[in-house]
Formats: C-alpha cells, sequence, structure tokens
C-alpha cells in the first residue's frame, strides 16, 4: 500500500526552498403543303383479286440489359479506410453486421448516412479520448500536455499544492496580506526585523506596498513555473531517449528473427509483440508471460529459459539429437529382417552340404 502524502507546508516555507449523342433536323412544313390538293385521276374499274390474309404482328423481343453493379461508392469507402477517413467498423444492415469494406453497390444515399454516422462516431472519440484546455492556465496545459506525451506528472501535481496551498490564501488587495507577504520575504534574506518593519512603513507612505507584494507573489508563481518548465523538458528528453531505445531494440529483434529463419508471414506478428505497448506500457508478450501463470508446463518451460537461455537451447537441443537417434534405430530395426534374410540355397549347394557332413563322420 502506498503510504506517501502530500505534505501541505506553510507560505514561510516557500521563501526557504525552492522546487525540486446530334439532334434530329427536321424539315419544316409549309400550312399550304398541308391543305395542297392533289389531283385524282379518273378511277377504272378496280381488278378485283383475294384478299390478303392479315400478317399477324411479330413480337417485340425482350432484351434485358445485363445488371451492372454500382461499385464507385464502395470502391469510395474501401479507398477512404485505408487513408483513415473512415473508421474500419462493421455496418448494421436489417438487423446484419457487414464490414464495411465489404459493402457493395452502394448508392450515393446510403454513402452520404454513412458519412454522417463516421463523423458522429469519430465526435464522440474525441470527447472520450481528449481534454478541452479552454479556459485553463499555461501551466494546467503544460501538465496535460507532458500527460499525453506519455511523462509523469504526479510529482509535479504533489509540488504545485505544495506552492498553491499558501499562496491561495493571500488576497492582495488586503493590506494586512501585503505585509505579511514583504515581511516573509525579507525575514528570508535575514533583514533584521526592526529595518523590515521600516520599510515596511516606507511602502505605506510611498503607496508602494501593494506594488511590492505583488512583485513577490508573482515572483513566487514564476518561481514554480520555472521548475515545472525544467521538469518537463527533462521528461520530454527521456522520453525521446527512450523511444529512440526501443527504436534499436525493435530493429534487433527484428535482424534477430530474420536470422532465425522465422517465416516472413510470423515476423510482424512477433516483433509487434515484442515492442507495441498498451496504454499500461504492456506488450502482447508480458501478457503472455503473465496469462502462462495459468499452465504449470508452459511456465516452467518459459522459466528454465529465462533463467538460463543457454542451458535451455542445449537441453533441446539434446532432445532433439536423442530423438533423432531412436528414430534412425527404428529404420535400423524395420530394416535388418528383410536384408539379413537367408536365401534358398542352391541344389549343388546342398550337394556340397551333405558331402561335408560325410567327410565331418569319417574324422570322428
Amino acid at each position: 500500500m502506498n503510504t506517501n502524502h502530500t505534505e501541505v507546508v506553510s507560505l514561510e516555507s516557500l521563501f526557504a526552498q525552492e522546487p525540486t449523342s446530334q439532334p434530329v433536323v427536321k424539315e419544316e412544313v409549309s400550312i399550304e403543303d398541308i391543305f395542297e390538293v392533289k389531283p385524282v385521276p379518273e378511277a377504272t374499274p378496280p381488278i378485283q383479286e383475294p384478299p390478303t390474309p392479315p400478317v399477324e404482328p411479330t413480337p417485340p423481343v425482350q432484351v434485358t440489359e445485363p445488371i451492372v453493379e454500382n461499385d464507385t461508392y464502395s470502391n469510395k469507402i474501401k479507398e477512404w479506410v485505408s487513408e483513415g477517413f473512415f473508421e474500419d467498423v462493421d455496418v448494421e444492415i436489417d438487423g446484419e453486421l457487414i464490414p464495411i469494406t465489404e459493402l457493395k453497390n452502394v448508392t450515393k444515399e446510403k454513402f452520404e448516412e454513412i458519412k454522417a454516422a463516421q463523423k458522429e462516431y469519430k465526435e464522440q472519440q474525441l470527447k472520450e479520448k481528449y481534454v478541452s484546455v479552454e479556459g485553463l492556465d499555461e501551466r494546467t496545459k503544460k501538465l496535460i500536455d507532458l500527460k499525453k506525451k506519455g511523462g509523469d506528472i504526479s510529482q509535479l501535481i504533489e509540488q504545485q499544492v505544495v506552492y498553491e496551498s499558501p499562496l491561495s490564501k493571500i488576497d492582495l488587495k488586503n493590506e494586512a496580506d501585503q505585509e505579511n507577504l514583504v515581511r516573509m520575504k525579507l525575514q528570508s534574506q535575514g533583514v533584521n526585523p526592526k529595518v523590515i518593519e521600516a520599510q515596511i512603513a516606507v511602502m505605506k507612505e510611498d503607496f508602494t506596498l501593494d506594488t511590492e507584494a505583488e512583485q513577490i507573489y508573482n515572483t513566487l508563481q514564476k518561481q514554480f513555473d520555472d521548475y515545472v518548465e525544467a521538469q518537463t523538458q527533462a521528461q520530454l528528453q527521456e522520453i525521446e531517449n527512450e523511444k529512440e531505445k526501443q527504436k534499436e531494440f525493435r530493429k534487433g529483434v527484428s535482424g534477430s528473427l530474420k536470422t532465425l529463419g522465422v517465416n516472413e508471414n510470423l515476423q510482424k506478428l512477433f516483433l509487434d509483440n515484442a515492442t507495441k505497448t498498451d496504454e499500461n506500457g504492456l506488450t502482447n508478450n508480458d501478457i503472455l508471460y503473465f496469462e502462462s501463470k495459468n499452465n504449470p508446463d508452459l511456465h516452467a518451460k518459459l522459466t528454465f529459459f529465462l533463467n538460463n537461455p543457454e542451458e535451455f537451447e542445449n537441453f533441446v537441443k539434446q532432445k532433439v539429437e536423442q530423438k533423432t537417434k531412436i528414430d534412425t534405430v527404428r529404420t535400423v530395426l524395420n530394416l535388418t529382417p528383410r536384408a539379413t534374410k537367408t536365401a534358398p540355397k542352391k541344389p549343388e549347394e546342398e550337394d556340397n552340404d551333405e558331402l561335408n557332413n560325410l567327410f565331418k563322420n569319417k574324422q570322428k
């Protein structure tokens, strides 16, 4: 349990320390042309011809145009996601969740709807992740900026309490507070008490007491601002050094993974797991290690490797060599019966055996 606490000091102590297509052309027709009477020739008796059977009209051919998918806005969505204008999220359509980059035949209206939803989503994200600095003093803005960059402002906040607690009780319009502030300043300089009182009396007569007190007050505030600035710059430099260190570390891990012959598809995954940190400063490897404590066998291997990596590698090497020997023996044993199987004897060899036996018996 952290038992540290911030001690609020008195105003006096502030003085004794510093803070650490083309159109169709129609031919014009006159009105006369419309009413022009054509001469009718004398009619001759018509020749009677058999009636022509009516011709059935040919039904029009239905031409079905191919449906062309309109992926203009679908492609625009993919482009905007890749460029960071859109967030790669799921979109709910008719109760079904579809990745935004897999949407097809997006209409202009649907695209505008998605764009509005994306804008609202980003605004909400900004509200949750960022703090408005409107109306804040420069010192507080600096602390917020330092925190956003990864700095530790806890000590600075503690020191701010130490400084602002006594100063917050000073009313610069109150003559008694003015006197007290001037008196404590002169006392911190080792001035004789009688001289202090005499100087305060002169300041009252000259109407300079309020000016002197305000100057002392501003000096104390600037003293703390300078302290905050120094601490901020020191932390920012440390953060930059750590970034450079992490950059070199990532470069080293990447080279080692290549040397080990790790598959290229796995190299980036392993590299990110080893170097990228979350909001708590933990890598995925750190999290995997903590989770390994739920698996005694796995954790035992990790413990072995972390405590003595050379011996662990020798151990693994020996295991591989033993398995290789066993596999080799098994192969020989499987082949030996076939390799040493006795071949059938030829007839002449059998005759020779009988002769040999005769001589052996005769010798006996």
